[in-house]
């Protein structure tokens, strides 16, 4: 594995399913259900393939899910004792409400031998994302969250540099300035959560202010 800024999400999510059937033993039908709140199945696609090729035994079930909701689905899941979901994409939201809640199965370091060198070739960012949840997640993609701004320098001539300047740029042009769904965005809610510390907010953490 390089050390490139996207970690590669195809080796770490083979593994997994590599474990995965190895645990299952004999070849028989079954079914590997895989809830993706992060919007990783386009990058992950490929790997989740050729794991579908090379066992034919095994039928991969996607199922887009929001992070707020996921969980209480996986708590519904272990509470009814009928646990139907194997492999959770998600990020820091649904992972910390998770942890919380005690739903997660921990990966490592009980599982160390099954990926070599594993923090030895995490970026620093992404190391210190996988720190936060104590081996009961692996960070298999990374990227810088912001908040920040895309733009078409062609269009946008004069680039907001401050929070005064991009509100005066929203009236100025209508419509113009958008961003995704915080309940299932990580720009959105890098974005959304970011504002009160851009604007100097005196407790942040206080959702009343």
């Amino acid at each position: 594995m390089k050390k490139v800024q996207w970690l590669r999400a195809f080796l770490v999510l083979l593994t997994i399913f590599a474990l995965f059937s190895v645990s299952l033993g004999a070849p028989r039908q079954l079914t590997l259900q895989i809830i993706d709140c992060a919007g990783s199945k386009q990058m992950v696609g490929p790997a989740v393939d050729a794991f579908a090729a090379q066992n034919p035994n095994i039928k991969i079930d996607y199922i887009i899910g929001t992070s707020p909701e996921l969980p209480s689905k996986i708590k519904a899941q272990q509470m009814a004792g009928n646990v139907e979901t194997n492999v959770v994409l998600t990020g820091y939201d649904a992972m910390g409400s998770g942890l919380v809640q005690q739903i997660w199965e921990r990966i490592m370091p009980e599982q160390k031998k099954s990926f070599p060198n594993l923090e030895d070739n995490y970026l620093p960012a992404a190391k210190a994302a996988f720190d936060l949840f104590d081996g009961y997640g692996i960070v298999f993609a990374w990227c810088p969250g912001g908040p920040m701004f895309t733009y078409n320098p062609d269009r946008v001539k004069n680039v907001p540099r401050t929070t005064d300047e991009l509100l005066a740029w929203c009236k100025a042009n209508p419509g113009k300035f958008m961003y995704p769904r915080p309940a299932n965005s990580g720009p959105g809610r890098a974005f959304l959560q970011g504002l009160p510390y851009i604007l100097g907010d005196k407790d942040p953490l206080d959702p009343k202010t």
